[in-house]
């Protein structure tokens, strides 16, 4: 094969990786509503009991590994941590746990969702995490 022929398959190949990258499609369509009660404010932090109710967009059912109640800019930094379960399409999972936000965090809720990191499977097997910015469940969407 010609270093011609190489080079037109390998730009083919690198414009196909593009196009369409690998896990593009893999995350869930997920929605959800949140409630927050018991709300204590402390120096720094504001201590609560945080629920919420996650729905799935498609149609099949979707195994959840665990959701991450998260800083918005720092996916990696957990105020809480939810156990997963599986998500069917005519259910919700709900779930509910104590919580300690920064009082800034929680200040910034009244005008901005919280942010729930969702983790799931995909079809490989490889993880994904999806963001999932829930509503406030009295206030409407």
């Amino acid at each position: 094969m010609s270093q011609r022929a190489i080079r037109l398959i390998a730009t083919a190949v690198l414009i196909l990786g593009f196009l369409h990258p690998s896990g593009a499609g893999d995350a869930p369509e997920l929605s959800a509503s949140y409630t927050v009660s018991e709300a204590h404010e402390g120096a720094d932090t504001v201590s609560m009991t945080f629920s919420f109710a996650l729905r799935g967009g498609g149609g099949k059912a979707i195994t959840v590994d665990k959701i991450i109640l998260g800083d918005p800019s720092k996916a990696d930094l957990a105020y809480a941590t939810f156990e997963g379960g599986t998500l069917s399409a005519d259910r919700e999972l709900k779930r509910s746990s104590g919580a300690s936000v920064p009082r800034s965090e929680f200040k910034r809720w009244k005008e901005a969702a919280p942010a729930l990191f969702v983790y799931t499977r995909n079809d490989r097997g490889d993880t994904v995490r999806t963001r999932v910015d829930p509503y406030l469940a009295n206030r409407g969407r």
